[in-house]
């Protein structure tokens, strides 16, 4: 009998905050993410960076919010990239998207601005681009 991969996060952390307000939130916000992972096969554990964009129009360059959020996973039953099992990619983002989410709350909040409160949002579709912009150390 198989036994199954089991996984947790073991830490995370914002390593780049921007905020980039001129007198006022915009009102037509849109939103975008950027995954990236690198498995750390020696000590396997998975570092998933979720990059976060609030911007007006169409141009996610020109973003007034940006913040990047590394969060660290750690496996049991796991030696390669490929034992690490198909549903952690789009499990991991859900866990870390809950403290992406509170943080800016916090954050526009703080800054003495109508709170950004985001959505509860459905990220599957992040998962196919956070597997192909994994890479192994």
């Amino acid at each position: 009998m198989s036994q199954r991969a089991t996984f947790q996060l073991d830490n995370f952390i914002f390593n780049d905050v921007r905020l980039s307000l001129n007198n006022a939130k915009p009102k037509n916000i849109n939103v975008d993410f950027m995954p990236e992972g690198v498995f750390h096969q020696s000590d396997k554990t998975f570092d998933l960076t979720l990059v976060f964009f609030a911007f007006e129009g169409n141009d996610r360059e020109d973003s007034f919010i940006k913040i990047s959020c590394i969060g660290t996973f750690s496996f049991e039953n796991v030696e390669v990239v490929a034992d690490i099992p198909p549903f952690f990619y789009r499990n991991a983002i859900a866990i870390l998207f809950p403290y992406i989410r509170a943080f800016i709350s916090s954050l526009t909040a703080q800054a003495n601005i109508t709170p950004m409160i985001l959505p509860t949002y459905n990220l599957g579709e992040l998962e196919a681009p956070l597997r192909d912009k994994t890479i192994t150390v």
